[in-house]
């Protein structure tokens, strides 16, 4: 068992990971390739006798292979030596995860079971559950759930508090849209954070992670019609489409700006590099509407739960204007019917925002 760990721990130095023990490793294995040359002088210095034959033949070889070969073999034993016990460190880090729940499904267990083998150990997980507040798929109390929310949010950054901020962070869930951009202001990007989505078409959480895949390239640009009225909308459609009509009906006096992606696709969030690229125009494009004006930006957001928690924690809630999260009810007269306005410069804390019917 021993030896199968210690030969996985040496093919994953080689082949997926980038440290100094793995260059150590890499050289040292470059280092007794290279000096095999010497085991043909070896074979024709034992054999010449047998086959007389193999004197004919000129080997050009040094006399330092012998080094070689043993500098090599220091360098795997200490690179190996090295990478267990950074291994070893790292299964000792704390480990603490953060699960979301919005709908009566049973999860929990297949997210405890996927980051359990993530990291390679037990993960403490703190669980934020609302579905109490839920009758056939709506939230009928956003003002009791943003209260659960908050008191969960406060326990998991203690724990990280706890262990002096030297710990492995873990998120997933399906929760509302508002709520789960709210926990990722929440936590901000301070913590390093292993994000998770769930898989609807695999039944299985996944990483969110960077996907090498050159069929997938999507378009991500801004449509900036900000003015200087003091509210603005920012309409992202990411996982669906977002119909613009039924924006106009909730807010008639508020001008649409949007980050439209084409093509828009269910899956194209498993690429951390696709939400990075998302991230930045969002960034980009509320600092050119706090420019021309906009105090309050009201945003519609359709997209999965990895997105709306990494959107959340890339939002400089000191510097950028107000902020206001919307849930979207389809079979609602009213299609955003309440918002989350986050916890920005000057403001004590998050408040639950409810749009009157017309």
């Amino acid at each position: 068992m021993m030896l199968k760990k210690m030969f996985n721990l040496v093919i994953e130095c080689i082949f997926r990971r980038k440290s100094y023990a793995s260059m150590l490793l890499k050289y040292g294995v470059s280092l007794i390739l290279g000096s095999l040359q010497g085991l043909a002088f070896t074979l024709k210095f034992l054999l010449n006798d047998i086959v007389p034959i193999i004197n004919d033949i000129e080997i050009d070889y040094g006399e330092t292979y012998i080094y070689s070969f043993l500098v090599g073999l220091i360098l795997i034993f200490t690179s190996i030596c090295w990478e267990y016990r950074n291994n070893k460190i790292e299964r000792s880090k704390p480990k603490f995860g953060l699960y979301q729940k919005y709908l009566t499904n049973s999860l929990e267990r297949d997210f405890k079971e996927a980051i359990n083998k993530k990291a390679g150990s037990n993960v403490t997980v703190t669980e934020i559950d609302i579905s109490q507040f839920v009758e056939n798929s709506i939230l009928i109390e956003p003002e009791k759930s943003l209260k659960k929310i908050n008191d969960k949010i406060s326990a998991y950054i203690e724990n990280v508090y706890g262990a002096n901020n030297y710990a492995e962070l873990y998120y997933g869930g399906l929760m509302a849209v508002p709520f789960t951009f709210y926990t990722g202001m929440e936590l901000d990007d301070r913590y390093p954070i292993t994000v998770f989505d769930y898989d609807r078409n695999n039944e299985k959480w996944k990483e969110i992670k960077e996907i090498v895949n050159p069929d997938f390239a999507p378009n991500i640009y801004i449509e900036n019609n900000g003015n200087n009225s003091g509210d603005s909308i920012i309409s992202i459609g990411v996982s669906y489409p977002i119909n613009e009509d039924e924006i106009q009906s909730n807010f008639p006096d508020y001008p649409i700006s949007k980050i439209a992606i084409e093509p828009i696709n269910i899956n194209n969030h498993w690429d951390i590099t696709f939400q990075k690229e998302l991230q930045s125009k969002f960034f980009e494009l509320a600092q050119k509407l706090a420019a021309s004006g906009t105090k309050t930006i009201h945003l519609i957001l359709a997209a999965q739960n990895s997105v709306s928690f990494n959107l959340g924690r890339c939002y400089d809630n000191r510097n950028l204007p107000e902020i206001i999260v919307y849930q979207y009810e389809k079979g609602n007269e009213i299609k955003y019917p309440w918002g989350v306005k986050m916890k920005t410069s000057g403001l004590q804390g998050a408040e639950i925002i409810t749009i009157p019917a017309h």
